[in-house]
């Protein structure tokens, strides 16, 4: 019975030292998350163990890197999404309080007006990253057909939207993005 114990703490050693391996990765785009075998993949690490939910929401809140394509920041951004999904919903709610994230608006900041969502509620808060990120993946979809690109560049987009979309309808159901005062 006691070899069982080692063994548990042992899988636990591993696995968080490869998800501390793993997040960086992901929030450099270096980490390419392009179809659904790689984000089961993620996933499927261990479904008895997460990640740090402070570690997911400064994941799902990074800003688009320079040089980073949309299809790989939005695969990015919906992994962490589904992770946020795995947390009930006053965790996520009260940790995004305590958080110092926001949103970033397209463009230079000078004014610094990006830290105004610093302000927002967190249910606002996701609701605005969410906005963000459809806004950003529909105007990139629309460029990639109007340059006739590869159907399946077009088809691997549409689809991880199709995904972010249905974490987003999750998230509505458990009412992350309800008003409430």
């Amino acid at each position: 019975m006691e070899a069982g114990w080692r063994w548990e703490d042992h899988w636990q050693k591993w696995y968080r030292q490869s998800v501390d391996s793993i997040l960086p990765l992901l929030a450099e785009g270096k980490l390419l998350v392009n179809d659904f075998a790689t984000l089961h993949a993620l996933f499927s690490l261990n479904s008895k163990f997460t990640v740090p939910l402070n570690s997911v929401l400064i994941l799902l809140f990074t800003h688009q890197e320079e040089g980073q394509s949309v299809f790989h920041w939005l695969s990015m951004v919906t992994t962490m999404l589904m992770s946020v999904c795995m947390y009930p919903e006053e965790s996520v709610l009260l940790q995004l309080e305590e958080m110092n994230l926001y949103v970033k608006e397209e463009g230079d900041d000078p004014l610094k007006v990006n830290t105004l969502s610093n302000t927002l509620p967190p249910h606002f808060l996701i609701a605005k990253l969410i906005l963000r990120v459809i806004i950003i993946s529909i105007k990139h979809l629309n460029n990639l057909i109007i340059s006739f690109n590869e159907e399946e560049n077009v088809n691997a987009m549409q689809k991880t939207l199709g995904t972010f979309l249905l974490c987003c309808g999750y998230m509505v159901g458990g009412k992350y993005l309800a008003y409430s005062s």
